[in-house]
């Protein structure tokens, strides 16, 4: 009787399995756009993997594609890029040069929240790169064909806001920009206060990576000519003129996109005095990827695993971690079916954390539920039989990992998995050992 067994070919229809693959992982709320690190990194193991899962015929051959995302009491980032346009601010002259960008907002870890995809989830945004180093960027890249002048001025961030509001609006929701700005002059590692800026404003628009840059091109293009003007009004010669107390003048703050003009008010309580006294800046944990391949053994299955994890951790830090892991695997029966070809595939979707032990050995955590089917072929004039199958997966694993960049990765570990639905598979308990790279 001839068997027929499943192929697989990345010579022809890689174009069609890659539209599948990505919305399979739009299905599971990636955007595919912001999280290409990930993306590739899948495609390339799905198609260096399943060629050669097909050379393990022995009995019957097991065939899993397993996507399984942990989010584990986090979500996924998105980082907003801040680029400047080109030709920069197009400005002829000014009478001083940026020479430091200050993030002094009292929540530095995000900038708001942004739903999107297919399940309209909530994710935190982040200033790609941080304030201070993306805006350093953006005014030097605006600046760049500038003439400027010889006074020094230092850009203080308040307030940053890129976020979805009315969250309870299943339709259209509307994106809240603001922005407050403190502009000082640096005299000497002295700091001068001059005036606050600030701006609020509300768009009716879908998500996307250029309006943060859009709204801060034509914020600070306004800002910086107001800037120009108050260094050489009476105002700012007052306050350069020594006195006692040098800092006792009133504040001056305006809003650049409503042309407001500079009014008097209460002059900020956390009012930098001197670069010395700049505030300590948030740092967001380092990312550390690892890529392993696993041989495990149980009671009734065994095969290979391909596996990528993902998660954020400082050297030293050894506080429980969320972790993101996509895993491949292809594996067998290890007891006699007779004549039947009997192919898996599954979906698993769960939630992982790693507890740094030491900096070198880390307990690795996985639960996941997984939904799938049993297919039997008994040949070619016999009906195939499907089974819908329900399952939970538990593996317990211990790292040890090499360098604290880039390095090696050795993996140990167990497994249970028990499953419901399916004729020949009810469960499986075993080992699992293997190793790979960290970057």
């Amino acid at each position: 009787m001839q068997k027929i067994e499943p192929t697989y070919s990345t010579k022809k229809g890689n174009g069609k399995l890659l539209k599948q693959f990505t919305r399979r992982l739009n299905k599971v709320g990636f955007n595919c756009n912001e999280k290409k690190d990930y993306v590739f990194i899948s495609l390339f193991l799905y198609f260096l993997v399943l060629p050669y899962l097909s050379l393990l015929k022995k009995h019957v051959i097991l065939l899993s594609f397993i996507l399984f995302i942990s989010f584990a009491n986090a979500q996924q980032i998105i980082p907003i890029q801040v680029k400047m346009k080109g030709g920069g601010f197009s400005l002829d002259s000014t009478s001083f040069s940026i020479v430091q960008t200050i993030d002094q907002r009292k929540n530095q870890e995000g900038i708001g929240t942004v739903y999107g995809g297919i399940l309209n989830m909530g994710f935190p945004a982040i200033v790609k790169k941080g304030v201070e180093d993306a805006y350093g960027r953006f005014f030097y890249k605006g600046l760049k064909n500038t003439v400027k002048g010889e006074k020094q001025l230092v850009i203080s961030f308040k307030d940053l806001v890129y976020t979805h509001d009315d969250l309870e609006a299943k339709k259209d929701k509307k994106i809240r920009l603001e922005i407050e700005i403190d502009y000082y002059e640096n005299n000497s590692g002295k700091l001068i206060f001059l005036f606050t800026d600030k701006n609020s404003t509300i768009i009716n628009s879908k998500y996307n990576q250029k309006q943060l840059s859009n709204y801060s091109y034509t914020f600070f293009k306004s800002s910086l000519k107001k800037v120009d003007l108050f260094l050489t009004s009476e105002k700012y010669k007052q306050k350069v003129t020594p006195k006692p107390q040098t800092f006792s003048v009133e504040n001056n703050s305006s809003d650049s996109l409503n042309n407001t003009k500079i009014i008097q008010s209460n002059k900020p309580k956390d009012q930098l005095s001197s670069l010395d006294s700049l505030p300590e800046q948030f740092t967001r944990p380092k990312n550390h990827h690892l890529i392993t391949f696993e041989k495990f053994e149980g009671s009734n299955t065994s095969g290979f695993r391909f596996r990528y994890t993902g998660f954020a951790r400082e050297w030293d830090d050894f506080t429980w971690k969320p972790a993101l892991s996509i895993d491949i695997e292809g594996f067998r029966l290890n007891k006699d079916v007779g004549n039947f070809n009997i192919y898996y595939s599954y979906f698993a979707l769960g939630i992982g954390a790693i507890k740094p032990l030491n900096n070198y050995f880390f307990l690795d955590l996985n639960a996941k539920i997984a939904i799938g089917n049993e297919i039997i072929d008994g040949g070619l004039f016999v009906e195939q039989e499907r089974n819908t199958m329900f399952g939970i997966l538990l593996t317990q694993r211990i790292h040890f990992m090499v360098g604290k960049g880039a390095g090696l990765v050795l993996t140990g570990g167990i497994y249970q998995n028990l499953f419901s639905g399916a004729q020949y598979l009810s469960g499986d308990v075993g080992v699992l050992f293997g190793g790979g790279i960290k970057f």
